[in-house]
């Protein structure tokens, strides 16, 4: 998500990254969200604001306040997770 490259799809993903984590939210807390009165129109209004169009889109704002910060400070990178040796690429890497 942090690429620059050509075709950019990083707006796209930033909504969907911030909609499964509003997902999982609603999913734990089903029963204290549903008993809300007009929880509907408060879900509608939340979600036609993470797709707003230009760079002030709520999912933008959500993801750089909110998602980012948490993930630099808990979430290692990948590299410390997958080793580089070439024998772990030939094993698990087919060159089709």
């Amino acid at each position: 998500m942090e690429s620059n490259g050509a075709g950019n799809d990083t707006p796209w993903l930033v909504y969907w990254v911030i909609y499964a984590s509003f997902g999982f939210i609603e999913y734990i807390g089903y029963n204290f969200f549903h008993s809300l009165l007009f929880y509907w129109l408060g879900k509608s209004i939340f979600l036609i604001w993470l797709m707003a169009p230009g760079s002030a889109n709520g999912s933008n704002f959500l993801y750089q306040r909110l998602i980012r910060p948490l993930v630099l400070k808990f979430g290692p990178p990948a590299s410390k997770r997958v080793p580089e040796s070439d024998s772990y690429k030939s094993e698990y890497v087919s060159t089709n």
